[in-house]
């Protein structure tokens, strides 16, 4: 799963907040909003993240971020096509860079199997009428038949009553991907620098007016109702709104910050390592050679590195063994402190069976790589949390068969 973050706004309605740096650096809870949701993704097992930046050249903590400068300043889909084309393709969740969300709702979007799923706010109204004396002021139209989407963010006719609000969050699978693709450039051909449906010029379109279009012209776009749990920053107020809740406590009326990472982190990835040998499967594992001190061989990933090939490269690296992924990835995780600053560590270690090379070849991170049966290496692990994942695998293999069977 890949996730772009669309970034590229200078933030002018939140100065003089933004003044010398994005609005996805704004503060809430600890860390800046950006490296929050790049953290709520990975937790959620996205790796590939993506974040369409702007004129700023500031960057988050977080190590595996791929940055798309995008410097001509029109609006979002625009900066989507312009600024980072070649990563829409494949499964894609696209998220606005000026929202907060808890991590489940990203859990339940990246379930989704529909072409294109929207995530729709159903208790929208409390929070709007927090933020304007007449919440229709600010919100949009939204009419739903059932789960499928019929009309979003056009103008508010009169006595019309939304039935949700849509809050800049949405998945794309690779058919739904390819689809809204052609029908961006197909429009760009004809409308490029015209007005075009609520736009004075088509690059300044919303993309809500996209989605829009997708519909009347059949495509299914699907609603992912969710009941709050989310916040937008798009104005001075909804910022020092947000501070003020967060201080008095009733934040918890819209959003749960509990829920939310607190660190920013850290994408690894590894192998649980097998190789048969009379009769019996051994594991690959690293260590100084001290009793009940062993590692999976794992590291980390690099800014827009696949993670299969973090996985393969960190084996080899690690233990002089060329390895090959025969299996699924199995996710763990945990926190640490290095250089006087917390980080969450989420990493996938990917079942996996020897090709090829030598332990003698390993690099100097680790003293010894050893091989040793699966029970002995679950006595020897040194932590909890490789053990489970290997655990995890034993039962995968009893299932399915061993990794050299693969």
């Amino acid at each position: 799963m890949r996730v772009i973050f669309l970034g590229a706004g200078e933030g002018k309605r939140l100065h003089p907040h933004t003044l010398g740096r994005p609005k996805w650096l704004l503060t809430l809870s600890r860390i800046p909003l950006m490296e929050q949701m790049v953290a709520c993704v990975n937790s959620a097992g996205a790796t590939q993240i993506v974040l369409v930046s702007g004129r700023h050249q500031q960057q988050i903590k977080c190590p595996s971020v791929v940055y798309a400068a995008y410097l001509e300043g029109h609006n979002m889909v625009h900066s989507l096509f312009v600024g980072a084309p070649e990563y829409m393709s494949g499964d894609v969740l696209v998220s606005y860079a000026d929202i907060l969300y808890e991590p489940d709702i990203v859990q339940q979007l990246m379930a989704s199997r529909a072409p294109i799923s929207v995530v729709v706010d159903m208790e929208w109204y409390d929070y709007f009428a927090a933020r304007a004396e007449n919440p229709i002021d600010i919100a949009e139209s939204l009419v739903l038949q059932g789960n499928n989407i019929l009309e979003i963010g056009q103008p508010i006719r009169r006595d019309q009553m939304p039935q949700g609000q849509y809050i800049g969050l949405m998945k794309f699978s690779q058919e739904g991907a390819a689809g809204l693709t052609k029908l961006y450039w197909e429009l760009h051909a004809q409308f490029a620098g015209k007005a075009w449906r609520n736009a004075r010029l088509f690059e300044d379109a919303y993309f809500t007016d996209f989605l829009q279009e997708l519909i009347d012209r059949g495509t299914p776009v699907e609603a992912l109702r969710i009941n709050r749990g989310w916040l937008e920053f798009d104005t001075v107020a909804d910022y020092e709104r947000a501070l003020t809740w967060q201080r008095d406590e009733t934040i918890s009326r819209y959003i749960r910050l509990d829920k939310l990472p607190i660190y920013a982190s850290v994408v690894s990835a590894g192998g649980i390592v097998l190789r048969s040998r009379a009769g019996r499967l051994e594991l690959l594992v690293v260590g100084d050679g001290a009793e009940h001190n062993w590692r999976l061989p794992k590291g980390m990933q690099g800014s827009g590195e696949v993670i299969q090939n973090t996985a393969i490269r960190e084996v080899r690296e690690e233990t002089g063994i060329n390895a090959a992924i025969v299996g699924p990835a199995f996710r763990s995780g945990w926190r640490y402190e290095y250089g006087g600053e917390w980080w969450d560590e989420y990493v996938h270690f990917f079942l996996m069976r020897e090709v090829s090379g030598k332990i003698d070849l390993h690099d100097s991170e680790f003293k010894q790589v050893e091989w040793m049966t699966i029970d002995e290496a679950k006595l020897q692990l040194r932590y909890t949390q490789e053990r489970q994942p290997l655990e995890e695998a034993e039962n995968y293999l009893n299932i399915y068969g061993s990794g050299e069977d693969s």
